[in-house]
């Protein structure tokens, strides 16, 4: 779910297949990814669900630990990578981070993302933790 924390800048806000996605950056400089749409379209309800069956409407959520990158159309995480890599540029933070979670394939995905944005990379460094669960970019001097 969402972290409970105003302190937070919206980079991103857009509209795709009848979902809307957000990225943020926290305060911490935590970079979160978000999809708002029906329980439906999240996929945590089928139509063999009760409340499906009795037409009950389904509840609209804004998740962020549902965001799987892998499973998104790649247009959605290009736009949004564009977005980051944009933020970066203009507002450059002295550090920012995303947390990958337990998909090993995540790491490699985002980290081919990354590699889309050379001029991002040459002002920053690159760091994982050993599980490689999160991924932070440090601001050179």
């Amino acid at each position: 779910m969402m972290k409970i924390n105003k302190e937070r800048h919206q980079i991103v806000c857009f509209e795709y297949n009848d979902l809307i996605y957000k990225a943020y950056i926290y305060k911490d400089g935590e970079l979160v990814f978000s999809v708002t749409g029906d329980e439906y379209q999240l996929g945590l309800l089928d139509k063999d669900d009760p409340l499906w069956r009795d037409f009950e409407p389904p509840t609209i959520l804004e998740m962020t630990r549902l965001i799987e990158g892998l499973q998104q159309p790649i247009a959605v995480i290009r736009k949004i990578a564009r977005h980051i890599a944009q933020y970066l540029e203009r507002h450059q933070p002295v550090y920012i981070y995303f947390q990958l979670f337990d998909d090993p394939r995540r790491y490699s995905f985002y980290m081919r993302l990354l590699r889309r944005y050379p001029q991002l990379l040459k002002k920053y460094d690159l760091y994982t933790d050993e599980a490689k669960e999160t991924v932070m970019l440090i601001k050179k001097h």
